[in-house]
């Protein structure tokens, strides 16, 4: 994902889709700042004006089976 034109400190919110048909899964977002969250649906205030690639890493407990989705 890429946010573009973040305001300063404006609160931006992250819908997760992700889904097994079996166990669970974890969930790692990277907000292009160096900020990390393992929350299923992040809320993030940028701490500066900007653009910033985002990324989640969707692991599932069964498998090994992970995913990354960068846009």
């Amino acid at each position: 994902f890429t946010v573009e034109n973040a305001c300063q400190d404006e609160l931006v919110t992250f819908l997760n889709a992700s889904k097994v048909s079996q166990g669970t899964l974890t969930h790692q977002w990277a907000f292009g700042d160096g900020n990390l969250t393992q929350q299923i649906n992040p809320s993030r205030k940028f701490q500066t004006y900007g653009t910033f690639q985002v990324s989640l890493t969707a692991t599932a407990s069964l498998g090994q089976c992970q995913s990354t989705i960068v846009k």
